[in-house]
């Protein structure tokens, strides 16, 4: 190390009182934040600030991406997220945020050791600006995550965020502490409460490292020279899998749950090297609780392997165990992230990237010559692609439209040779027309805006074209394996519902309906076509088995949608008791062309006669269907009735909702109906009758 970084990082450290001290008083701790109390102010100044400035140092002598994530979660911590991040009195405690903290430091530095001649205070100040300047960047795309078990997954979000964070997505990566060892239980009505204000996409479950579990640290303490009885093993999974039902009570996200590896790796067999770092007993006892969690699991919906075992193979048990970096683990910091955190993370990166950028993706646009299989097929033989192919024919069963989009004649397709079949696409469009034209009619007939749709082609000129006409649209290398994996991840991860399974074929019914509308032309020939289609519209109040579908409905429509709410599964699940303080009245349309679905929710409160939420799946959009089922639910809670309208980009479509029906508005974004006025239900749409209290 040259003398003068030596000469930095010494320096640092012989100033490091001095300088949190200045640090601390210019951001006038003590005048902000009315729940800092002295305790909390006296850790900020004297254990937070100098282990800050101590980690500069260390990054001045012996600099690694390790230490940077570390230095960057850990600058994040009192503004961001002090504490228990599922305490209700956490969070910003001081009233200053990360670019206040930054621009402290550095003005406390300046002071405390800008009379020295003979530090090159720049170099140390430029280093500052990098380290902080991802932070102070405009924030990517935010995706939120609950993470439960102990201080393994500081580690995990810590790297984790920082790779994703150079990948252009915002991480909230929320920490729900427990251990066994450490005497704090896991309080899942703390982590129910939190998810319940903080809709997050993933759940990611760590139970065992560090004896988090106490029932683990049991077995294995049990298995000190034996094997455990199967009794006790059993136990094990048992009181998982209840973990698990819990949080399905309340989140349908799907949840990451980690194996056993044996780590961390005890004093003794630590530092003897000659001895294994688990004795026989507790390793086949790990063996035998990973295969019947493994077991186990497939019957858990939604449930994903994190395996550690991979990780510790891969790297060692001992070296899993050790620090991440050189200079973590120190007595009086807050940081001690191990090598084992930093590889899971890995192990998470692709999946929550997958999660954040693949899932809301309702159609994917597929190029054939090169990404399905190599070489042209008009031009002779070709190598599929099987394992593309058969990935995208899951995600059509799964619901996502397909989309053919490529260069050639509709004829030279030999789909004989290929483990797809025409049926898999709902459209296709092949000839020698411009790539963006062809998707912008693609999407138009199918009513999927662009920001839910994505591309696969492995021609970068061809994918550079579409990303210019298309700025919303998600455009992907169809010849990167690292794109299939993420769909692979993706399809994983996706949840399944009877009528996403249904969705291609009704984008099919959907296109005939449009095709037959548009071969009449004008007002009375489009009354006359509608007419044709026989639409019948029937509802009721949502019951249990209708809440997956509902609740799907809610979370993924954005146009036809009044407030975008999502509703927790556990909450949706009460609306379905007949007693209960709201109610959703859910609705299906069909015609003689075939069945729409489950296409509407409303959800009223029943005392407050207020319509919190109207969605209306944008496949039933442009029928009528939303004036008829608004005026059966005014004509269910009788007037006067309430209903709120969040206005935004993408929700345009049901801006006239409620003028339309009459309402006024009374506030911004509130609506008030005094009197029923009479209902003008389309000509064109029967209301059937249904039995309310059929099963």
């Amino acid at each position: 190390m040259p003398p003068s970084e030596t000469l930095l990082a010494t320096s640092l450290r012989q100033n490091n009182r001095s300088i949190a001290q200045d640090w601390a008083a210019h951001m006038n701790v003590d005048a902000h934040g009315p729940n800092a109390d002295g305790l909390v102010r006296v850790e900020f100044t004297d254990r937070y600030l100098p282990a800050m400035l101590d980690l500069v140092a260390r990054l001045i002598e012996k600099p690694s991406p390790e230490l940077v994530a570390i230095y960057r979660d850990e600058f994040q911590r009192y503004p961001l997220q002090l504490g228990h991040p599922l305490d209700p009195g956490s969070g910003n405690l001081f009233g200053f945020g990360v670019a206040e903290l930054a621009a402290g430091q550095r003005a406390a530095i300046s002071r405390q050791l800008g009379a020295c001649p003979v530090l090159d205070l720049l170099d140390l100040l430029d280093l500052l600006d990098r380290l902080h300047e991802p932070l102070l960047a405009p924030p990517g795309l935010r995706y939120d995550m609950l993470l439960l078990g102990d201080c393994l997954m500081n580690g995990v979000r810590c790297f984790l965020a920082d790779t994703l964070r150079r990948r252009g997505i915002d991480l909230h990566g929320y920490h729900h502490y427990f251990s066994g060892a450490l005497s704090a239980p896991l309080h899942l009505a703390a982590a129910r409460e939190f998810a319940a204000d903080h809709p997050v996409g993933l759940i990611g479950f760590s139970p065992f490292t560090y004896d988090a579990l106490p029932v683990f640290r049991q077995l294995l303490a049990e298995a000190s020279e034996r094997p455990p009885p199967t009794a006790a093993v059993d136990a094990v999974v048992d009181v998982v899998g209840h973990v698990v039902g819990e949080i399905r009570l309340w989140s349908d996200a799907p949840i990451l749950l980690h194996n056993a590896c044996g780590a961390p790796v005890g004093s003794e067999r630590a530092s003897i090297t000659s001895l294994p770092p688990l004795t026989p007993a507790r390793r086949s006892a790990i063996d035998t609780l990973n295969a019947a969690l493994k077991e186990r699991m497939t019957a858990w919906p939604g449930v994903l392997l994190i395996d550690e075992t991979d990780v510790v193979e891969r790297v060692g048990l001992r070296e899993a165990s050790g620090p991440a970096a050189a200079g973590v683990g120190l007595p009086d910091a807050l940081y001690h992230a191990s090598r084992l955190s930093r590889e899971i993370a890995g192990s998470y990166a692709e999946i929550v990237e997958a999660a954040a950028t693949m899932i809301q993706l309702r159609a994917l646009a597929v190029d054939f010559d090169g990404t399905l299989w190599s070489g042209v097929m008009a031009e002779g033989a070709v190598t599929q692609h099987r394992d593309r192919q058969t990935l995208l024919r899951r995600l059509a069963r799964q619901g996502t439209v397909l989309i053919g989009l490529s260069k050639g004649t509709p004829d030279s397709v030999r789909w004989a040779e290929t483990d797809l079949v025409p049926e898999d696409f709902v459209l296709v469009r092949r000839g020698w027309e411009a790539k963006p034209i062809a998707l912008a009619e693609s999407l138009e007939k199918l009513n999927i805006r662009p920001e839910y749709a994505g591309v696969l082609d492995d021609d970068a000129s061809e994918r550079a074209v579409l990303a210019a006409a298309f700025p919303d649209l998600t455009v992907l290398d169809g010849s990167d394996r690292d794109v299939w994996r993420r769909l692979s991840h993706a399809a994983d991860l996706a949840a399944v519902t009877s009528d996403g399974a249904r969705r291609a074929k009704r984008y099919r019914t959907a296109l005939r309906r449009k095709d037959l509308v548009s071969l009449q032309a004008g007002a009375q020939a489009t009354a006359t076509a509608m007419a044709s289609l026989e639409l019948r519209l029937s509802s009721r109040p949502m019951r249990l088995a209708d809440v997956p579908r509902t609740q799907e409905l809610l979370r993924r429509t954005h146009q036809f949608n009044t407030t975008g709410t999502s509703i927790p599964k556990e909450a949706l699940s009460r609306m379905a008791d007949p007693g209960a303080e709201q109610v959703v009245h859910v609705a299906w349309l069909r015609d003689r062309m075939g069945d729409f679905g489950l296409v509407a929710a409303v959800v009223v409160h029943r005392e407050r006669r207020s319509i919190e939420s109207f969605v209306l799946s944008c496949r039933a959009m442009g029928y009528g269907a939303e004036g008829v089922l608004l005026d059966l639910v005014i004509t269910e809670h009788g007037t006067p009735i309430e209903a709120r309208l969040v206005r935004t980009r993408l929700n345009e479509p049901c801006h006239g909702l409620y003028a339309m029906a009459g309402f006024r508005e009374y506030a911004p974004g509130y609506w008030r109906l005094d009197r029923r006025r009479p209902a003008r239900i389309p000509a064109f749409v029967t209301v059937e009758t249904v039995d309310r209290h059929e099963p």
